[in-house]
């Protein structure tokens, strides 16, 4: 089997190859995330990404390439509205209060971002973050903007 062609994957957090950007719990970057999460992602946590790969995951997500479109559309179909969030939500996804945009976010100790998709342009932006409260402020900036 070829490997994938992006570089997505559970790290150990202790054992990070050069280049992959470290977590830490605070703005002054003197302690990292390593001890206070699991040394290894599960399905609850713990991937490391980067923005272009969360890019190819919208475009082929979109495209049916990951599952069959009926799902896809089924997944982002809003179920409930989150009035606390201003947004309404999916099965996984976050979706605008009034578009079919929809986003993915997450944080934990060290660590933070949130990814918009909007299907019906096509455009996509992401932000990343190796602080836990580091995406949230740029996230919104661009949300404002982007889509009012």
């Amino acid at each position: 089997m070829a490997p994938l062609p992006w570089t997505t994957a559970y790290l150990r957090g202790d054992e990070l190859p050069a280049g992959v950007a470290r977590g830490y719990l605070g703005p002054d970057g003197l302690r990292t995330n390593v001890l206070h999460l699991p040394v290894l992602g599960s399905g609850d946590g713990g991937m490391y990404t980067t923005a272009e790969d969360l890019d190819r995951f919208w475009t082929r997500l979109f495209a049916g390439r990951i599952v069959p479109m009926p799902w896809v559309h089924e997944m982002v179909r809003p179920r409930s509205d989150v009035p606390t969030e201003g947004r309404r939500y999916g099965l996984g996804f976050w979706i605008h209060r009034e578009r079919d945009v929809v986003f993915l976010d997450g944080c934990d100790a060290g660590v933070g971002f949130r990814s918009v998709h909007d299907p019906s342009t096509g455009a996509t932006w992401t932000v990343l973050s190796n602080t836990t409260d580091g995406a949230w402020a740029i996230a919104a900036f661009l949300e404002e903007r982007l889509l009012g």
